[in-house]
């Protein structure tokens, strides 16, 4: 076996850092999602205790609000806009092997690193408009009777959070019924029953 010569560092497998750092984009470009949407829909009167809220609340809000039916439609939509423009594999390491010479190089150049997080910005906008856009257009098709029930929905979630707390707004805890299918006298969801899963990613 061949041993590693002095200075030179073991090459080390690039894909779990990758997979981390795709994942880590992922996560920061559905946050800003979250929250560009979120806020069309939860003011700050309506937040406990006037300050702002978490990412998974103001999601929250909307999440609840929407029928099965549109969740599925919405998601299934944005996954296929993330297929058809995820970044290239090779494109993808190119850049995570800048970062890191970046961080080794000495003196430190920022630009490099602030460069790369420009660019995971200016993707997460734009599908953050994506997003909004399928957002309006589920909406702008729904009927009257929908869009009343829609809006109630809203109404129903921010007061949950206000005065339950952001568990009221668990998948688990949402109302059935959202696409005129409910059950029981108060169209709850059973609690043995799973939320609809989210769409496949291929």
């Amino acid at each position: 076996m061949t041993e590693p010569t002095s200075g030179q560092r073991p090459a080390r497998r690039s894909s779990p850092a990758l997979r981390i750092l795709l994942f880590a984009s992922l996560a920061v470009n559905l946050a800003v999602a979250g929250v560009v949407v979120g806020s069309l829909v939860h003011s700050r009167h309506d937040r406990p205790g006037g300050g702002p809220p978490r990412i998974d609340q103001i999601g929250g809000v909307l999440t609840f609000a929407l029928s099965d039916d549109d969740r599925r439609a919405i998601g299934r939509a944005i996954w296929k806009d993330m297929r058809a423009n995820r970044p290239d594999k090779g494109a993808v390491q190119a850049e995570f092997s800048q970062i890191v010479s970046a961080l080794r190089a000495e003196p430190y150049d920022p630009t490099v690193v602030e460069n790369s997080l420009k660019r995971q910005l200016d993707e997460a906008m734009r599908r953050q408009e994506v997003g909004q856009t399928i957002l309006l257009q589920r909406i702008s098709e729904m009927d009257r009777s929908a869009r009343l029930a829609f809006a109630d929905r809203l109404e129903e979630a921010a007061t949950k959070l206000r005065t339950e707390g952001p568990n009221a707004l668990r998948p688990d805890r949402a109302e059935k019924g959202h696409d005129g299918k409910a059950g029981g006298k108060s169209g709850e969801r059973p609690a043995d029953k799973a939320p609809p899963p989210p769409p496949p990613v291929e």
